[in-house]
């Protein structure tokens, strides 16, 4: 990852990281406590913005 765009994402409020996809190991998803949950129902990117309008 470019350090730049790191700093721009870390420094930002309403900059969202780029979208994991739902194979991505990181991907909520995947996690059996999230199992109930539809798998649209999960963030695949988020900011500073999106976290506080939750």
């Amino acid at each position: 990852m470019e350090m730049n765009r790191f700093n721009i994402w870390r420094s930002s409020y309403d900059v969202a990281t780029p979208a994991l996809r739902p194979t991505d190991e990181r991907f909520p998803g995947i996690e059996e406590r999230y199992a109930l949950l539809a798998k649209d129902s999960l963030p695949l990117t988020e900011s500073l913005k999106t976290r506080w309008l939750v």
